[in-house]
């Protein structure tokens, strides 16, 4: 007996209209590469489907995940209905990327049954995306596909729009583990894909980028994803290091098994790319071959040049503080808890700024003060006068910079240290 389905029984909008056979294939094939932006650069829908010319991957994956919820059926539906099927069919297997086995199994359903079913979801998304966007009457346009642009036109686009890009933004700090926690997130639906593991290990002291925050972000996504594309069921290592004036990333993709061969060609378009991307930031990308290694990549990028702050307390706990508050910040940390030393220590040096508790074991933080004031290679240096006293006046009085009554939080940290060293960094 066939089981008889009324329209409110299957996905709204899904059976208005027939879509084309090519059309259907289109669709399977973006879903499948549903968070692949190279292969959803390519993708036949783009030639019917009303897509953002300036991101065009970005937008028909939006647009894709948007008409899968649109299938949602209301509340109130039974669970056994077609609707729902289709629904959590679409979110299971491409919204969350699960495997079909893992969703028949998660269903109850045969590997039969569950292809059979996959496929008429993808029928009734491609029909909600026909009947949604009227496109029987341009069905013709992905029968003849558009001729590729020819190489030079390509190139010129492409030079034109990163010269572009190099008017329209200027460098501006940035927090590496930021920019590359955030990387993480988009790119993790496409590494469960693939079945890629990333490992990211940062030093928690890297100075912040000075970089076109947007070009960098996408100059790195583009050396993930050719490092997952590269490294199918295998890993991708991400380490950074610190040197003068620049920090470097590395991204290593270790591949357990040979990548298909037509992925070779997205691969070097990926790190050309990504090439182009880092040189409107003054960066360097550096490829190379290890023996394990599908791709070894190291892109060089310039940092904030970091100005010295000398923190001067015997409290160990208060030391550890500034130095978390001061983490990732144009700023780096030095700690002295011997006030004896503390003014050898500031000598040796040069800090751009010192911050000075005066309940100090053994000296006089006034008298510390005043001898930092006094001593030549340290008078012109601004002094932060931090303490639980309420003592701003006197602190002012006798010489100090800037006064912060304790516990001071890091946003008032950085706020007199931006004012200050700003101010005797231009003097």
């Amino acid at each position: 007996m066939t089981e008889k389905r009324t329209d409110s029984d299957q996905p709204a909008d899904a059976d208005r209209a027939t879509p084309s056979a090519t059309f259907v294939r289109a669709v399977r094939h973006a879903l499948r590469h549903l968070y692949d932006p190279d292969e959803l650069r390519h993708s036949e829908l783009l030639q019917l489907l009303p897509v953002d010319a300036h991101n065009r991957a970005s937008s028909l994956q939006q647009m894709l995940t948007a008409a899968i919820e649109a299938l949602k059926p209301k509340s109130g539906m039974s669970l056994q209905s077609s609707a729902w099927a289709t629904y959590l069919t679409l979110s299971a297997r491409y919204l969350q990327q699960f495997q079909q086995a893992q969703v028949a199994h998660d269903l109850g359903l045969s590997p039969r049954q569950m292809r059979r079913r996959d496929s008429q979801a993808i029928r009734w998304l491609a029909g909600y995306l026909w009947t949604r966007y009227d496109l029987a009457g341009r069905a013709d346009a992905m029968a003849h596909p558009l001729a590729p642009p020819k190489t030079e036109a390509e190139a010129a686009s492409r030079a034109a729009e990163l010269q572009w890009l190099e008017h329209s933004a200027e460098n501006e700090p940035a927090a590496a583990a930021e920019v590359l926690q955030a990387l993480l997130k988009t790119i993790g639906p496409m590494a469960q894909a693939y079945r890629t593991r990333i490992e990211c290990t940062l030093p928690p002291d890297l100075p912040p980028l000075l970089v076109q925050v947007g070009a960098v972000r996408q100059a790195l996504l583009s050396v993930l994803t050719a490092g997952i594309r590269g490294a199918p069921e295998g890993q991708v290592v991400i380490t950074a290091e610190a040197a003068p004036g620049r920090v470097c990333i590395s991204v290593r993709a270790i591949s357990v098994q040979p990548a298909p061969e037509p992925q070779a060609e997205a691969q070097r378009e990926n790190i050309e790319m990504a090439r182009e991307l880092a040189k409107l930031s003054r960066g360097m990308l550096e490829v190379s071959e290890g023996e394990r290694s599908a791709l070894a990549v190291r892109l060089t990028l310039p940092a904030v040049e970091q100005a010295t702050v000398l923190v001067i307390d015997d409290n160990a706990d208060t030391l550890q503080l500034f130095e978390r508050y001061l983490a990732g910040s144009r700023y780096a940390f030095c700690g002295a808890k011997c006030p004896a030393q503390a003014l050898a220590l500031a000598e040796k040096l040069a800090p751009q700024a010192i911050v000075l508790d005066v309940m100090l074991p053994g000296t006089d933080g006034w008298d510390l003060l005043g001898r930092l004031r006094e001593h030549p290679q340290t008078r012109s240096v601004p002094v932060i006068i931090c303490t639980i006293l309420p003592q701003e006046t006197l602190a002012l009085t006798l010489g100090a910079a800037a006064f912060l009554r304790k516990p001071a939080s890091r946003a008032e940290l950085l706020a007199t240290l931006d004012e200050l060293v700003g101010t005797h960094g231009n003097s």
